[in-house]
């Protein structure tokens, strides 16, 4: 599937080829991954389309026959909606802020209170320093822009962004080394630590807990371009704020309009 994203991959023939009905295919896939298969297979098309929009100078209209879509208006709808902005802003932002490291970033925000949603993450001792980002989602696939978004620092200072929990989400969490570029918070990182829970309205009244392992090749890709959209917003607004010289690559950076 992932050799081949323009072809329509079926399910019937999908699940022929691994000798199992129809049924029992979707059913495992699902329990396997948390989503069906065809979710899947966008989410896999969109992510091959993030990385070819990041690190290449492809025109849209071709990224979007090389993922299987017929048409450039609708693969731009649907990369939309399911990263929460445009091929054009998505390639805009990658390029201005993609080189930056988590690390450049924390290094410029400033301390903040004590938020009303606590989240504490937990993985196998591990000797890289950690960012978390955590985004509340309708289902179990990390796309478009989370109801609540948090980004957490290695100390444990968190910034929150977005409502309250008012019913039933998915939390997906990741955790980075503060070394990884930005670019590759939303395309693909060898070190990324995933944890996914379901969150009830209530549950933030006491610290959610998310455990976190290794991502593999079940895993639905992040789609959402929010952590980096984010840490977009951010950035020119604190390097005012700390008045930057004008000699840094920092303020070299300008902004996409």
């Amino acid at each position: 599937m992932r050799n081949d994203l323009a072809a329509p991959h079926p399910l019937r023939e999908t699940a022929e080829q691994h000798f199992y009905s129809s049924y029992h295919f979707h059913r495992l896939f699902r329990q396997a991954t948390g989503v069906p298969l065809a979710q899947f297979l966008g989410a896999l098309r969109m992510q091959r389309a993030k990385e070819l929009l990041a690190f290449t100078g492809t025109p849209a209209w071709e990224i979007a026959s090389i993922v299987g879509y017929q048409s450039v208006g609708t693969f731009s709808t649907q990369f939309s909606r399911l990263t929460g902005i445009s091929p054009a802003r998505f390639r805009e932002v990658a390029r201005w802020i993609g080189d930056m490291t988590v690390q450049d970033v924390l290094a410029i925000l400033p301390h903040v209170s004590t938020p009303q949603i606590q989240i504490r993450a937990h993985h196998p001792p591990d000797t890289v320093d950690r960012a978390y980002f955590f985004g509340m989602f309708a289902e179990a696939i990390p796309r478009g822009i989370p109801s609540v978004f948090a980004f957490i620092d290695p100390e444990g200072r968190t910034r929150l962004e977005g409502g309250t929990i008012d019913r039933p989400y998915v939390g997906l969490g990741m955790a980075v080394p503060i070394s990884a570029r930005l670019i590759e918070i939303t395309t693909y990182h060898e070190d990324i630590l995933v944890a996914g829970r379901t969150v009830e309205p209530g549950n933030e009244t006491g610290p959610l807990d998310f455990t976190f392992r290794p991502a593999d090749l079940g895993d639905p890709p992040l789609l959402s371009a929010v952590p980096l959209t984010y840490l977009a917003s951010v950035v020119p607004t604190e390097l005012e704020r700390a008045g930057t010289p004008a000699d840094t690559a920092w303020s070299r950076a300008q902004p996409p309009l």
